[in-house]
Formats: structure tokens, sequence, C-alpha cells
């Protein structure tokens, strides 16, 4: 299996390429390095070289040290977070290529009416559309809605991605410096956690 990664330089994105290799999988990195990423042209003809199997794009803007400063940098979250995955799209559909998307939970509040977690068919309910949402998530959410109906795409929402490495982006290192986090209620898991240490 062969494996484009758009956005491995990034926190989700560095670990996806870890597991990638770990698993064997054949990897290319792909980023503004060795290609414009927001061209089809461009993309499509890298694609095109490389040939994978598949695309995973880990690509967006999230802002530092949070998603609150996408509201001081609107522009570059716009374009992370809702044309670059049209691109992507645009490019996977001519070539036939399937391909995951990374996108994220805080395109959700709340609950859903019936009181049950949120699933994969339910509609952003923090959203432009809904007139309650920051920047940020409103503009995840357009990213999404112009996912919808995309072929051979999978749409995966993080909500508070964690791991075994320090890092501003990880929630258990936001736990350890952080005096508050989001309150929340999580809808649904379904992970795994491997590689933990065993008590002695």
């Amino acid at each position: 299996m062969h494996i484009a990664l758009i956005g491995a330089t990034g926190y989700v994105g560095g670990e996806f390429a870890r597991q990638i290799e770990t698993r064997g999988y054949r990897l290319t990195t792909i980023g503004r390095s060795n290609c414009d990423i927001y061209s089809v042209d461009s993309l499509s003809k890298r694609l095109t070289d490389v040939a994978p199997d598949a695309v995973i794009n880990c690509a967006g803007y999230t802002g530092k040290p949070n998603v609150d400063a996408c509201e001081l940098d609107k522009m570059n979250c716009l374009s992370g977070n809702a044309v670059l995955p049209g691109v992507i799209r645009e490019a996977c559909e001519s070539l036939g290529i399937p391909w995951g998307h990374v996108s994220s939970g805080c395109i959700f509040t709340g609950t859903r009416d019936d009181g049950a977690g949120f699933t994969e068919s339910d509609t952003p309910n923090f959203s432009y559309r809904q007139n309650n949402c920051s920047w940020y998530s409103g503009i995840k959410a357009l990213g999404v809605e112009i996912l919808t109906e995309a072929q051979k795409c999978c749409i995966w929402r993080l909500r508070i991605p964690f791991s075994n490495f320090d890092s501003p982006r990880n929630y258990l290192s936001k736990v350890q410096r952080y005096e508050n986090l989001l309150e929340s209620e999580n809808s649904r898991y379904l992970g795994r956690i491997e590689n933990a240490p065993e008590n002695d």
C-alpha cells in the first residue's frame, strides 16, 4: 500500500506518518516544499507522478497557540480548512484516488435533540448555517460541506487528539499546562490506545 500524506509536518500529520511507516506501508509526503497544494493542476501532477493507492489530508490551519488565534488570521484559516479540501477533492476525483480528510469535532456543540451523541451522518450544528460558531469552527464546517457527496472520500473528525509525544497540540500536554480546558461530553470513542506502558 502506497499512501500520499498531505500535511505530514503538523501534529496530527506527523503521527499519521509514524503510523503509516510503522505498519510497513510506503509513504510519500506532499506539502508546500514539493508542490503547490492549492493548485488543482499542480497537485494532480504530483499525485500522477507518485501514483499513490490512497491520499490522506492532514493539512489545515489551527492557529497558535490554539484555534482562537484563527480569529486573527482568517485568510489562512479559510485557505487551509475550506479551500484546500476542495482542491484535494478535485485532484483525487479526477484521478480516481480514494482519500481521507482529517477534519474537526469542533463543528458540533452540545448533543443531538434526542440526547444521543453525534454520528457520521449528522450535519454540523456549530457552523455559519446555524449562526453560532467561531471562525475556525465555521470554516471547518464549510470545508466538510464542500466535501458533501465527494467520491471515494472518508472524513475523520478529531476533537481532542492525544499521544505520548509532548506537544502544544497534545491534549495530555494541555492538561498539564492549562488551568482550564474545554468542558465537553465525548459523543463517541472509536479508537484504541496502543503502546501504553504497563504498570510494574
